[in-house]
């Protein structure tokens, strides 16, 4: 007589997709507490010859297909969740899909982009604690006091190393605009005198 947990059996027996992997980026077996249920995802695991590490980096690879095709296209037609409306950026940023970030992110996607909840994806890499997106967005010059509908901003749902990166990186974000705009005001001050007109150095008769 099988002694496999019932309700996770009938879910198996019905189609259920035992590599489903969650925000986490975790399978089913990833977070089985009971030594039964993991006994019973193992043994499915086999019998169906599932390769666990390759359906989690599945949604990564079609992504970063996605992106390329994007980037190549010279357009975006990314389409946003139907219920919490993330974007592929948002979704990138949460998971750490770093190379995918870099292909949206020069093919020109909006890095302020902002889901139902207000949220962008600097909110989901500084919740997660994704350090390196939260990095990547600093760098493109993303807003780091954006607002989401809580009225919070992504360093309120940081913790405490990722709340210390942000404020380093916005020190150096603010240093890098101030250097800009002094380089751009450089620009129109020596255009300005470029275009003054020449007179010849001869008086007229």
């Amino acid at each position: 007589m099988s002694t496999s947990p019932p309700l996770p059996r009938f879910l198996l027996d019905h189609g259920a997709n035992i590599a489903a992997v969650n925000s986490d980026g975790d399978v089913p077996l990833d977070i089985a507490e009971a030594d039964a249920m993991e006994t019973v995802l193992r043994a499915e695991i086999a019998r169906r010859g599932v390769d666990v590490e390759a359906a989690k980096r599945e949604e990564e690879e079609v992504m970063l297909r996605d992106a390329r095709q994007w980037l190549n296209a010279g357009k975006i037609t990314d389409e946003n969740h139907p219920k919490t409306g993330a974007s592929a950026l948002h979704v990138a940023a949460a998971k750490g899909y770093i190379e995918v970030m870099r292909l949206l992110l020069q093919a020109g996607y909006e890095a302020n982009v902002q889901d139902r909840d207000g949220w962008t994806p600097l909110h989901a890499a500084a919740h997660w604690g994704v350090e390196e997106a939260c990095r990547l967005l600093a760098e493109h010059l993303c807003d780091m006091e954006a607002l989401n509908n809580m009225g919070q901003r992504p360093s309120d749902l940081a913790d405490e190393d990722t709340f210390a990166l942000l404020e380093e990186l916005q020190r150096k974000q603010h240093d890098l605009r101030s250097k800009k705009e002094a380089h751009l005001k450089q620009a129109v001050i020596d255009t300005s005198m470029d275009q003054q007109p020449s007179y010849s150095s001869k008086h007229r008769r």
